[in-house]
């Protein structure tokens, strides 16, 4: 969205059209596991997508961002994808 506020809509499209990204969920097998998972997913401190995440995927603080990075980031939504982010 950001991306597009700020007039670098086009490059983020795929032939001129808005590009697709799938994000799963996450799923708990136990009370223990979804406080970890809830935490990670709402934390102020520790979160799943931090502002560096999200600023090398913006135009106006990265001016090499593109697509594909911003695909790549949202389709790395696995819990195991996000502790690795995180350095956990």
């Amino acid at each position: 969205m950001l991306n597009a506020v700020t007039g670098h809509a086009d490059e983020f499209r795929e032939n001129g059209k808005a590009a697709k990204v799938t994000q799963g969920f996450w799923v708990s097998d136990s009370p223990e596991d979804y406080l970890d998972k809830y935490t990670l997913s709402t934390s102020a401190a520790l979160n799943a997508y931090n502002f560096e995440d999200l600023a090398n995927v913006v135009k106006i603080y990265n001016e090499g961002a593109n697509l594909n990075e911003l695909v790549a980031l949202a389709e790395a939504c696995s819990y195991r994808a996000v502790l690795a982010r995180r350095g956990h």
